[in-house]
């Protein structure tokens, strides 16, 4: 019996071990998370986007629709719709075809929330998750802090 218990508690260990180090193991830049880790802070990829929306350069966000980074290819497309909303940006016709190749793409994107949460889903699956819908919320309130200043 006790070394049943022990098989079990080397098991548990050695899953959460490798768990922690996948976190590690993902480059930061392609994760996406408004409220990541301890601190619930944004991830790198987001606080890039949020800094491009602050200097206006849109250029730069509707370049990376064709990133080779997926957690850029989801920020784009998050963050042009939502300027798009506010009548803050106007989509081209390739924009548009680049952004419903990306919500179609299975493509995998790291996404973490809080201190636990920490996966890898497809960028379509990702825009069907409520992740683009908070996204999108959280991007309203940044870009319109941007605007009024």
């Amino acid at each position: 019996m006790k070394s049943t218990i022990r098989i079990f508690c080397v098991i548990i260990f050695f899953g959460l071990f490798n768990s922690v180090n996948a976190q590690r193991d993902v480059n930061e830049d392609e994760i996406i998370g408004f409220a990541c880790y301890y601190a619930g802070s944004p991830s790198k990829t987001v606080m890039k986007y949020f800094k491009k929306i602050a200097k206006k350069d849109y250029k730069w966000i509707s370049n990376r629709l064709i990133s080779d980074n997926n957690a850029e290819r989801f920020m784009s497309v998050l963050s042009l719709e939502k300027l798009k909303d506010l009548n803050k940006y106007v989509l081209s016709v390739d924009e548009s075809k680049l952004i419903n190749k990306v919500k179609k793409s299975e493509d995998l994107v790291y996404v973490c929330g809080g201190c636990t949460y920490f996966e890898s889903l497809s960028l379509n699956d990702l825009f069907d998750n409520e992740m683009s819908e908070y996204g999108k919320e959280y991007l309203g309130r940044i870009i319109s802090q941007v605007s009024d200043d």
